[in-house]
């Protein structure tokens, strides 16, 4: 129905052309003279090279925060990375430290063995089993404990 009507407009007022209708109003751009048609040019150019400059920064801001985020994930990969070959360093002096200490331990009770000396054999047998309790009982209190205001603030 729209059709129609734009069919019957067209109809009535031969001089439309694309939904332009000429009129006698003297604020149409008809009536603007050669100076201020340079002028408006002139502010519209400007307003444009503004337009420019602000896509321009904004564009410049963008790729400036890419190059920080990538900045920053570089950073954390290191540190994760630093952190890791810390942990294993620490891991792997523990492993060998206890298994050194078990080595020793069995060696002294190897030899209590071979030289029949049961009573100290027990004593030994009592302060190792002690020790290894206190210590494993030790490492799950620490791990299960509610963390302490020194803890967070250590971290």
């Amino acid at each position: 129905m729209s059709e129609m009507l734009d069919n019957d407009d067209s109809e009535r007022n031969p001089d439309r052309i694309d939904g332009l209708v000429p009129t006698n109003d003297p604020d149409t751009v008809s009536n603007i003279s050669g100076e201020q048609l340079q002028r408006l040019l002139s502010v519209e150019e400007r307003r444009l090279e503004l337009r420019t400059r602000e896509l321009d920064l904004a564009d410049a801001d963008i790729k400036q925060g890419h190059e920080y985020a990538m900045a920053a994930l570089e950073a954390q990969k290191s540190d994760r990375e630093q952190r890791t070959k810390a942990d294993l360093k620490i891991t792997r002096w523990r492993i060998f430290l206890f298994g050194g200490i078990s080595i020793l331990v069995t060696g002294v009770i190897v030899l209590l063995v071979c030289f029949n000396k049961d009573a100290t054999l027990m004593e030994l047998i009592k302060f190792v089993g002690y020790t290894a309790l206190g210590a494993f009982g030790g490492a799950g209190y620490t791990k299960t404990r509610p963390a302490s205001k020194q803890d967070d603030e250590q971290e």
